[in-house]
């Protein structure tokens, strides 16, 4: 991450819900400098991008010729042993639901209240002694948020309000409040627009985050412009890819 946007990321994890099996990428830009993240979906447990050093992953993952090239391979240069751990299950915790309820928050997710997690280690081969801890979550990625703290990167695109999408409304202003709040100073926020509240974007102060939101690929784009909102400064740092509009980096530090 260093290397190709200069900036430094604070200690913290990385938290993607609504990612479906969009994992290879935000692992290959954060692996350097984030050693546990966090990958929730609501339908399934999201699959892993492919260890080299993994000799038994076709044993794991039932995957075609085509989905094995969409799910990038990481050698062993970059990890060197995996360390996998039993699934667990349970249900949300009763105090997440009432902290909700107390913030009028409404999940789209409500129904889905047992909680499936697979962990992982990973042995980070450039530092001995560093582990790299992978959580996946089968269960809705808002109750998943709230037991979370100490973010320091929020990762979301490519998810939407039709069919096939969370409808999860990220963005709204009581969501956007906590997000901002869990974020450690320095923390980054990296998305396309995904999970924007359509009732309200029009005039919140942190609707430059989506502005570029569903515009082609290969538009010639302006970089979204910085703001301010309770009492931090929002930097776009630049581009980080496309899903529904190109996927923008941003740095949040406390004025």
């Amino acid at each position: 991450m260093y290397s190709k946007y200069k900036i430094e990321v604070p200690d913290g994890i990385l938290f993607y819900p609504c990612c479906g099996d969009d994992t290879s990428e935000p692992i290959k830009l954060f692996i350097d400098t984030i050693s546990e993240f966090h990958f929730v979906d609501i339908s399934h447990i999201p699959r892993l991008p492919i260890l080299e050093c993994d000799t038994n992953w076709r044993n794991r993952q039932i995957l075609s010729q085509h989905q094995i090239e969409l799910i990038r391979m990481i050698p062993s240069t970059i990890i060197k042993s995996i360390r996998m751990y039993r699934s667990e299950s349970r249900v949300v915790d009763a105090k997440v639901l009432e902290q909700l309820e107390e913030l009028g928050i409404k999940s789209t997710g409500d129904r889905i209240r047992v909680i499936t997690t697979r962990k992982e280690e990973w042995g980070y081969a450039p530092k001995e002694g560093r582990k790299i801890q992978i959580y996946r979550h089968k269960q809705d990625g808002l109750f998943k948020f709230m037991e979370l703290d100490k973010i320091a990167v929020f990762f979301l695109r490519g998810d939407s309000p039709g069919e096939g999408g969370s409808g999860q409304k990220w963005f709204q202003p009581k969501i956007f409040d906590l997000i901002i709040n869990k974020l450690v100073d320095g923390g980054l926020i990296v998305t396309d627009g995904s999970g924007l509240d359509y009732e309200t974007s029009d005039y919140v102060p942190w609707r430059p985050l989506w502005e570029r939101k569903g515009e082609s690929w290969n538009a010639i784009l302006k970089k979204p412009i910085d703001f301010k909102y309770k009492n931090r400064k929002f930097t776009c740092i630049g581009e980080c890819g496309y899903r529904y509009g190109t996927v923008y980096l941003w740095k949040v530090e406390q004025l």
